[in-house]
């Protein structure tokens, strides 16, 4: 009898895990569409970017969103070795704290123009309601 339960617990934990979705992975063809996520949800926003000509992504934020930032994270594109001045990915991790809407907006800019490029850049911008 024992190894009976031995065997099941693996199976019902690993049944429990693979129930549990990936978070939904929203890129620049999500720019200016609305999104719904539940309390709790994690959702991504990757976008593509190139720190090496002096730009990099801002998240423009209230402080009152129903999300907080949970990680973010930049990977290289791949390239031929010896590359320079390669982009690739930024990746915004979030998780949805509260019920509530609002827009995310993020913004690609040079830290010392940041206020300037507020005033003529459109940033790039998802609606996201937390249900």
């Amino acid at each position: 009898m024992m190894k009976t339960v031995i065997l099941i617990l693996p199976l019902a934990a690993a049944a429990a895990l693979s129930s549990q979705s990936a978070p939904k992975v929203f890129g620049e063809n999500h720019d200016g569409k609305e999104i719904t996520v539940k309390v709790g949800e994690s959702f991504i926003v990757k976008l593509p970017t190139n720190p090496t000509t002096g730009y990099s992504l801002f998240l423009l934020s209230d402080g009152n969103e129903p999300w907080s930032l949970a990680s973010r994270s930049y990977k290289t594109s791949p390239a031929p070795a010896g590359t320079v001045g390669v982009g690739g990915f930024e990746t915004f991790t979030f998780k949805a704290t509260r019920s509530g809407s609002t827009q995310l907006a993020i913004i690609s800019a040079r830290g010392f123009d940041l206020k300037n490029t507020l005033k003529q850049a459109k940033p790039f911008v998802l609606r996201v309601s937390v249900k």
